[in-house]
């Protein structure tokens, strides 16, 4: 699919389901994606995540009208059934997955998508496998399924806080994510889960033979040198 987002002055609506008003933080274009609080919609930033389709063109601080789902017409280069991604690019749209991933829609026709932000998130997941007692890379962590076998008791160290932070896109407090630890221990080994330095763990934290456990990381501080994490094992 070589998508085109004519977004300057070449998207229109067709359909508009969820109508309602948003104030916006910044100008926008008809067919941008927005964020809850009228901010552009933004995969560069994990925290811009798109919510609302503004219905018109308008300046910063301008109160508009807004579709929780919207067929857009105006693009080209699309194919039926093809998924349609948030882009980098703020407010705009893309054939390919922006640094966070979040598809906001399906194409219907070579021009026209139907757009549905909130309830077509998602983030990508991949396993890792580990094996006995080792320290987790941050890259591996961000894969979010870690498939361990260990042979013994295995400890598995997550990344420090410093190491996590650089590894997050536009990282900042309160930036969050859920990740798996399923042993596949082919005898009685438990694992066992330990913050790095920077990082504070609570709750269940132990993993037995054939159980899988989720764990959610929560970043607290993002301060060169200062960098801190929370991470919690879920019963």
């Amino acid at each position: 699919m070589a998508l085109t987002d004519n977004a300057v002055n070449g998207r229109n609506v067709l359909r508009a389901i969820g109508v309602g008003t948003l104030t916006l933080t910044a100008a926008c274009e008809v067919g941008d994606l927005l964020t809850k609080g009228g901010a552009l919609a933004d995969a560069s930033d994990s925290t811009l995540i798109a919510e609302w389709v503004a219905m018109e063109k308008a300046a910063s601080g301008v109160t508009i009208q807004v579709a929780k789902m919207a067929v857009l017409g105006g693009l080209t280069g699309m194919t039926l059934g093809d998924l349609i991604y948030l882009s980098d690019t703020a407010g705009g749209y893309s054939a390919t997955k922006g640094t966070f991933l979040q598809v906001v829609g399906r194409a219907l026709s070579a021009t026209d998508m139907l757009i549905h932000p909130a309830r077509m998130m998602y983030e990508e997941m991949t396993q890792t496998a580990v094996t006995d007692t080792a320290t987790i890379t941050a890259a591996q962590l961000l894969t979010r399924v870690l498939d361990g076998t260990p042979t013994a008791a295995a400890a598995y160290t997550l990344p420090t806080a410093a190491l996590l932070v650089a590894a997050m896109p536009n990282a900042r407090v309160g930036s969050a994510f859920a990740f798996l630890v399923n042993n596949k221990s082919a005898g009685a080994f438990t694992i066992t889960m330990a913050a790095g330095s920077g990082g504070t763990a609570d709750g269940t934290l132990t993993v037995a033979q054939n159980a899988i456990r989720m764990f959610v990381v929560i970043v607290t501080n993002v301060t060169s040198a200062s960098e801190a994490y929370f991470v919690y094992g879920i019963e």
